[in-house]
């Protein structure tokens, strides 16, 4: 699990992973968060985009969504299941 932090212009990212708590410390600029929260917004806007119902999370019908075709893609992928390709 990721967590990440904002306190005015410091983001702590916290991992724990097999069991490691790990911090790492990272100084930003307040034009940095900015950008950050600009692309948070425009990722969750493309993920709603592909819902017929955002309050109630349905997602438009399967035949909508593209396979990739490269198969080094799509071992990363945590929807390989879906796609059987």
């Amino acid at each position: 699990m990721t967590m990440f932090f904002y306190l005015a212009s410091i983001v702590i990212l916290c991992s724990h992973r097999n069991l490691q708590k790990k911090a790492n410390w990272f100084s930003v600029t307040d034009g940095e968060v900015e950008d950050i929260k600009g692309y948070i917004k425009g990722s969750v806007k493309d993920m709603q985009s592909l819902l017929t119902d955002v309050g109630n999370n349905i997602p438009l019908e399967e035949d909508r969504f593209g396979k990739v075709e490269d198969e080094r893609v799509s071992l990363r992928c945590n929807f390989r299941k879906v796609c059987r390709i």
